[in-house]
């Protein structure tokens, strides 16, 4: 059981892997993301006189359960006392083995996020709250765990109405750069933390907004000739390298990792 986000800019159609154990059909096992679907595949890694793999998997419809991009999903594989497999998505089945389904185990250890060690087919997004139980949850508790995940997680829609906005630090009184004179137009900043996150909320006056730039209808640095603003955090304090992020109005963004020789990653 996990929370899957994949990343709407990252290409859909190549092979992600979200938990596996072993080769493309094994021995051991393997949950993907592929073309938007969730996939648990396992083999025996063995192949018949015609290269034929022995291996067997189910899949989720991606027609009619969707994996939502750029939000979390709730994914849950669940094996039963009768051997049936079946896949859950926020809380819902959508997919169950016809027969019993073995699943074979190898020697390799559980990679999260990329195949066998983290050479190849890496996941293009996030995963979180990796869990495995010893036994398996019934439907009801899938649901509450479903449920349970949803309520916990702060609901970034603009409204500033969670206990993580109400007791955020805030920043205001912004000068103009280089000068002790304060900016005509203010500027007020929320920031706050979870163990998992950093939150930052926007509050620009702007009395014109009939003249309000917001052209750049992507995710890419671009977003800078637009009104925007801008957060640059040096996580290690060492005044050199620096993660930037930059964000226009209409919630487009560029992200880019700078270290002191040059630019490392941009997106």
């Amino acid at each position: 059981m996990y929370g899957l986000k994949p990343d709407s800019t990252k290409e859909y159609n190549k092979q992600q892997e979200i938990l596996n154990t072993g080769g493309d059909i094994g021995p051991g096992w393997r949950l993907t993301y592929t073309w938007r679907m969730i996939q648990f595949r396992t083999g025996t890694g063995k192949r018949d006189e015609q290269g034929k793999g022995e291996y067997w998997q189910i899949n989720t419809n991606p027609s009619i359960d969707k994996v939502v991009l750029d939000e979390w999903n709730h994914i849950a594989v669940v094996r039963n006392e009768e051997g049936i497999l079946s896949l859950y998505l926020n809380g819902k089945k959508v997919a169950e083995s016809e027969k019993k389904f073995d699943i074979i185990s190898s020697n390799y250890g559980l990679t999260v996020g990329a195949y066998r060690g983290g050479y190849a087919y890496g996941f293009k997004g996030v995963i979180d709250e990796v869990k495995i139980y010893k036994g398996a949850l019934s439907p009801e508790e899938i649901l509450k765990e479903y449920k349970g995940g949803e309520e916990k997680k702060n609901k970034l829609d603009g409204k500033l109405d969670e206990d993580i906005w109400k007791n955020a630090k805030i920043f205001k009184n912004f000068y103009l750069i280089n000068t002790t004179n304060l900016a005509p137009v203010q500027t007020k900043v929320l920031f706050n933390y979870d163990t998992d996150n950093l939150y930052f909320a926007f509050i620009c006056d702007e009395p014109n907004i009939e003249k309000l730039k917001n052209d750049i209808k992507e995710n890419s640095l671009k977003v800078y000739r637009d009104d925007s603003v801008e957060i640059m955090i040096d996580s290690d304090n060492n005044k050199g390298d620096y993660y930037h992020f930059l964000f226009n109005p209409g919630g487009y963004y560029g992200v880019e990792f700078r270290t002191q020789e040059d630019l490392l990653v941009q997106r």
